[in-house]
């Protein structure tokens, strides 16, 4: 009798373990149908394009908000686009206190000329 239960809480126990993987992935690390969508991976051809365009002054500027809030973009791009974008307003804005601080201690030496 104890053999039974015992048998039957090790099935038991394997078939909840095989149910919450299976939720995820099958057995060879796929998704498997009840999972989320995967996005494609960006690839390195494409991770060189995106920097490359990136470097263009004002195009790459503009392609920044385009993968960002255009959409069409894979997701990865798009949050690697935002968090760039952040990081530009952070130096704009950290730029601007800079050259106001230093404008506002020597304006008057700027005015009188040294």
């Amino acid at each position: 009798m104890d053999d039974i239960d015992t048998q039957e809480r090790k099935e038991t126990v394997n078939a909840t373990a095989a149910n919450a993987s299976a939720t995820n992935y099958t057995a060879n690390n796929t998704p498997s149908a009840n999972s989320p969508a995967m996005e494609p991976t960006v690839t390195t051809g494409d991770w060189f394009l995106t920097l490359f365009i990136t470097a263009i002054p004002l195009i790459g500027l503009i392609m920044l908000f385009v993968w960002a809030f255009g959409g069409g973009a894979n997701e990865n791009k798009s949050n690697w686009a935002k968090a760039m974008l952040l990081w530009i307003l952070i130096g704009i804005v950290l730029s601007a206190v800079v050259v106001g601080v230093f404008f506002a201690k020597y304006y008057r030496r700027f005015a009188a000329g040294f």
